[in-house]
This record gives C-alpha cells, sequence and structure tokens, in this order.
C-alpha cells in the first residue's frame, strides 16, 4: 500500500509545458506545438507552397506577435536574411486576403489588395510582393 503512495504521484504529475511531448521531424524547429522549418531555397510564392504541401506543411502565418519573433529570429538565424514567403496572398480574380492554412493569421495593414500579391515576413514586419519575385521561405506544421 505504501508503495502504491509512493508511485500515484509519477502516474498523475502534469507537465506546465506542452512541449515537453511534441517533436517535429529531423531539421524542423519546435515552437508552441508547431513545427517550422526555414527553406534557403529561393522560390517564387507558387513553388514555396508547393514545396511546403510536399513537405505535408503549409507557407507559415503568423499567430501573434511572440510567433511573429520567433520567426524573424528562425529566418535570421538560419537563413542570414531578414526576408522570407509567408503563406497570406491575394487571388488574381478576387481582392480578399486568403492563407494557405485555410484559417488566417495575422491581421495586418499591409496593402495586399492588388492582385497576385503575396505576403512575406521582412524584419519581423509583415510586407507584400508580387508572388512571382524570388525568396526563401519557412513551412509550418502541427508538431507531433
Amino acid at each position: 500500500m505504501l508503495l502504491l503512495l509512493l508511485l500515484f504521484p509519477l502516474f498523475f504529475s502534469v507537465s506546465g509545458d506542452d512541449n515537453d511531448y511534441m517533436k517535429c521531424p529531423f531539421g524542423w524547429t519546435l515552437y508552441n506545438s508547431h513545427c517550422y522549418r526555414a527553406f534557403q531555397k529561393y522560390s517564387n510564392w507558387m513553388d514555396a507552397d508547393f514545396y511546403c504541401a510536399r513537405s505535408e506543411s503549409h507557407l507559415v502565418n503568423i499567430e501573434g506577435s511572440d510567433e511573429g519573433q520567433f520567426l524573424a529570429n528562425l529566418i535570421s538565424n538560419r537563413l542570414l536574411v531578414t526576408t522570407a514567403w509567408m503563406g497570406g496572398f491575394v487571388r488574381a480574380r478576387s481582392a480578399e486576403l486568403e492563407w494557405t492554412n485555410g484559417l488566417g493569421g495575422v491581421t495586418t495593414d499591409v496593402q495586399v489588395r492588388q492582385h497576385n500579391m503575396c505576403l512575406l515576413i521582412k524584419g519581423g514586419e509583415v510586407g507584400s510582393s508580387r508572388c512571382s519575385e524570388i525568396y526563401p521561405f519557412v513551412c509550418k506544421k502541427a508538431a507531433l
């Protein structure tokens, strides 16, 4: 009985950090229950989106200022640049901002209402560029 009382806390202890139970594939970085990978492969937005999809991920969306700061650091440390594609875009036939994850991202004041404009991270801020320009990119997916 004493042994059972001593072992009981071990079975029901809970860690305060979700990341303790999650992992990412090799080469990916874990942050807030998601895996991120910065790719040095300079691509137009569509090719970058396709490359992420092949990795069972999507171009990154930023869900808050903490994640934005994390991404700015990831990009500058891994890519040694300050600009990379992210998952927001305006389709040729619409004027609405859409996201590759289907959910959304930061609310932004960036003017991307022109057709065929795509979002990028520029020095920690959200910017836009023609989707045909070439930049490195960051993919994001749920941690395992």
